[in-house]
């Protein structure tokens, strides 16, 4: 993906602190919007996108466009690199801007999960209506790992 490195850089710097996405935007702003070529062009692709989640793997059902309210389940194997007991989180790009510089957000109060036995699962709704770039983050031995991967919810 084309983000900028700073945005990577400064997630594993606060995520030292117990947050796993930053720099965060308050749950209650508006995202800015990107046309779903443009997002596929970020990474954000309809199949999870493992760029940077190697060694790792990602299932998702259902994916593309997705009724409000509906769940969405991703699971797989965590990359190589990620411990047991790893906080994952799902966090929304917030781009910034031209190209695909930007931040994550986080979604409401947050919807985590934690590697076990080298695996993953994540069961979540989404209410917000439109097409997003959304991608589950980690940090693992001061690297930040994720899955990437574009929803429309209608």
């Amino acid at each position: 993906m084309r983000r900028s490195s700073i945005a990577l850089a400064s997630a594993a710097a606060v995520a030292t602190v117990g947050l796993i996405a930053a720099p965060l935007v308050q749950a209650t702003e508006v995202t800015p919007r990107m046309s779903s070529s443009a997002l596929q062009k970020c990474g954000f692709t309809v199949q999870p996108n493992l760029d940077f989640w190697s060694g790792g793997s990602a299932a998702m059902a259902p994916t593309g466009k997705i009724p409000a309210g509906k769940n969405v389940v991703i699971q797989g194997r965590a990359a190589d690199g990620v411990a047991n007991g790893t906080r994952l989180e799902l966090v929304r790009f917030n781009p910034a801007g031209k190209g695909c510089h930007g931040s994550f957000q986080r979604i409401g109060s947050g919807i985590v999960t934690t590697v076990k036995g080298g695996q993953y699962y994540l069961n979540f709704q989404l209410d917000r209506q439109g097409t997003f770039g959304y991608a589950i983050q980690g940090v693992s031995g001061g690297a930040t790992y994720e899955v990437e991967f574009r929803i429309t919810t209608t």
